[in-house]
């Protein structure tokens, strides 16, 4: 048999035990108590960053939207104020002159036939050799051209069936009115 004090020593010791678990039970039970409220808080935290997120996303979206439609806008004022640099009318010089005086002369000494722009360029001396040998005849046939697309009620472009490029005629009216000069003259 156990003697009486063994068994209030092992009882003591237990019991001690047990007090001991009993305050671990609690501190882990206020622990998890904390953990869960901790838990609630960031669910809550979670929730409201995702919210806020959400929203600046949107914000965020829309100064992007308004930034494109501004952008937009300059982009078609810019067109339309380089539009209107690229087909600002030209004023032609005295040299232009006499020779759109001359082209009437040649087309209407042609009965209208149409001709083309190198022909153009050849008879009219547009252009001429730079030193290196460049020829800078297409390039004053480009700009004479534009002259010419100026003043659709005398000149009528077209192209050529038979070869490449442009042609020019008279317009009737004008051809008419070109006729009427020479048999003046």
């Amino acid at each position: 048999m156990i003697a009486p004090d063994v068994i209030d020593v092992q009882t003591i010791a237990l019991t001690e035990r047990l007090e001991c678990l009993e305050d671990l039970t609690e501190r882990q039970a206020r622990i998890i108590a904390q953990l869960l409220v901790d838990n609630k808080q960031l669910k809550k935290d979670i929730y409201s960053i995702r919210k806020l997120s959400k929203e600046t996303i949107e914000t965020l979206r829309n100064q992007i939207d308004e930034v494109n439609s501004h952008l937009a806008l300059d982009i078609a004022y810019d067109r339309k104020r380089l539009s209107k640099l690229e087909h600002a009318p030209i004023n032609p010089t005295q040299k232009q002159e006499l020779r759109l005086s001359r082209l009437d002369k040649l087309i209407a000494g042609r009965h209208n036939q149409g001709i083309t722009f190198s022909e153009i360029g050849k008879i009219l001396e547009l252009g001429s050799r730079s030193p290196d040998g460049r020829s800078t005849r297409r390039q004053r046939m480009t700009d004479f051209g534009k002259l010419l697309s100026q003043k659709p009620e005398c000149y009528e472009i077209f192209p050529s069936k038979t070869q490449g490029g442009k042609m020019v005629r008279l317009v009737n009216d004008y051809y008419l009115h070109v006729l009427r000069e020479l048999k003046k003259v």
